[in-house]
């Protein structure tokens, strides 16, 4: 629908979150669009059903997932705020800072390998 890298984006990603989630839990979720296009015994109004509720789904289990792992660094922070003796700001700050730079660099140096 839409024209661009947005529009492809919303093309694209469903398709692949789609593949990867049948592939983790077929029971579950079920087979892209275009899979479910191909069974005979399904109409178009069951397909967007089962696609709306695969969509929640999968958000949960993103959501989930990356709840965990913010909790996890949290977690991580304050144990190393404490061992280090530091306060829990100056660590995640740190931290923060630390993988901007990092990143910063690794742009910075595949340009260059690039040129």
């Amino acid at each position: 629908d839409r024209p661009g890298k947005i529009g492809t984006m919303r093309f694209v990603l469903p398709l692949i979150l789609d593949s990867m989630f049948n592939k983790i839990a077929p029971k579950i979720f079920g087979p892209s669009m275009f899979g479910m296009f191909q069974k005979q015994n399904i109409s178009f109004t069951q397909i967007q059903r089962k696609k709306r509720l695969d969509r929640l789904m999968q958000s949960v289990v993103i959501g989930t997932v990356l709840s965990s792992i913010g909790m996890g660094i949290g977690y991580s922070t304050k144990v190393l705020a404490k061992t280090l003796g530091m306060s829990t700001t100056v660590v995640r700050g740190s931290l923060a800072a630390f993988i901007g730079v990092a990143g910063f660099a690794r742009s910075k140096l595949s340009k260059k390998e690039s040129n």
